[in-house]
């Protein structure tokens, strides 16, 4: 990058397989003052563009994510690699985790990227990483999902935990599937006992039916969730 004043100039290189694609970047980047286009070319000559001039940042536009990966590893190969934001048709989680595991300064999609290059090229160029907000939600969304998951399990045990031995006998066949009569035929107690133990653990575990008190069981892992039902073809008969 080039300071004059208080402006950064940042050097921009772009590389696309189609000469349109390449010129629609360039006009965007370009109306940004700060944003310079020194240079451009075609993905599968990335290294006469990288080498011609210096880069702060390379936006590059690949067919398909092996290229984006493949020009991602040539780019790194050499000495002083341009940071890359790297534009896609689509992008999985596990592609975008791909593309940042080669060191990809940024990743947006095709459809968007209009909007999003202005502010996507100077935050690469100082170092930031540049993400589509709706790909940056699912990583986001994707790294806290087992952080979320742990924190039911544990307060699912906490409401375990209040219950006693004999509150968590019935709890456990009432998740077998068993009435109030038939857990007191199979622990010999009286229905009506059942029925006690069972406004007991409601109240202990804060719900208000058999449902939401098996739910509890499973959050906490104590029993296995029950698998899913699989759904008929149709057309198909019993």
């Amino acid at each position: 990058m080039r300071a004059t004043g208080v402006h950064i100039f940042v050097r921009v290189g772009v590389l696309a397989p189609e000469d349109l694609v390449r010129v629609g970047i360039r006009n965007v980047l370009e109306a940004e003052h700060q944003l310079s286009v020194v240079a451009d070319g075609h993905t599968n000559r990335v290294l006469d563009v990288t080498d011609r001039v210096p880069l702060d940042v390379l936006v590059a536009s690949p067919a398909t994510e092996c290229d984006a990966l493949r020009l991602l590893r040539t780019i790194n190969r050499r000495p002083l690699p341009p940071r890359t934001v790297v534009l896609a048709d689509r992008v999985s989680r596990q592609g975008a985790c791909a593309l940042l595991g080669e060191r990809a300064a940024g990743i947006l999609r095709r459809s968007t990227a209009r909007h999003h290059l202005p502010w996507a090229v100077p935050a690469a160029a100082q170092g930031g990483l540049a993400l589509e907000p709706a790909l940056a939600s699912l990583l986001v969304d994707s790294y806290l999902q087992p952080l979320r998951r742990a924190q039911t399990q544990s307060d699912a045990r906490t409401l375990l935990g209040r219950l006693t031995v004999r509150e968590r006998e019935v709890l456990t066949l009432l998740a077998d599937g068993h009435a109030a009569p038939a857990i007191a035929a199979m622990l010999s107690l009286a229905p009506g006992t059942v029925k006690s133990y069972l406004r007991s653990v409601y109240d202990k575990l804060d719900v208000s039916n058999r449902i939401q008190a098996v739910r509890v069981l499973w959050s906490a892992d104590a029993i296995p969730s029950p698998a899913p039902v699989p759904s008929r073809a149709v057309g198909q008969t019993a």
